[in-house]
């Protein structure tokens, strides 16, 4: 129904001699009609309203996923980073290669907080790839 139909409409029920001419129940019909288009025309514009705010709430959370990757990337080159001067160190206190000095630098490699936090996420990292 166009504005036009509906001026038609409002005009025949507010006109006294166009009016004359309808039964009750077409005059009824016809305010039914009416409300029926107000009623479907808010319901159109309310969930456009929704459907605009469901859409900024998506992009904000890209948003903050695009941040938080970006904080993730810096973490993780900063635990590398970490995790290989603390090696250079084991490196530096266990030189030689006999079995003493072998099982302490395996020792201290895996004991390495660097090491242990980059394999934990790289382990929650492809764990949620996969799901």
């Amino acid at each position: 129904m166009t504005d036009t139909d509906r001026e038609r409409l409002e005009a025949i029920l507010t006109d006294p001699v166009r009016s004359f001419y309808l039964e009750p129940e077409e005059m009824d019909f016809l305010r039914a009609l009416l409300d029926a288009k107000d009623a479907a025309e808010a319901e159109v514009e309310k969930d456009r309203i929704e459907r605009d705010a469901m859409i900024e709430q998506i992009r904000n959370s890209q948003i903050v996923y695009d941040e938080m990757k970006v904080k993730l990337a810096v973490a993780v080159e900063g635990l590398e980073r970490a995790r290989d001067e603390i090696d250079e160190y084991i490196k530096q206190e266990y030189p030689l290669d006999n079995l003493v000095h072998a099982r302490c630098r395996r020792r201290d490699y895996s004991a390495n907080p660097a090491r242990a936090t980059l394999a934990q996420i790289q382990k929650e990292g492809t764990d949620n790839e996969t799901t």
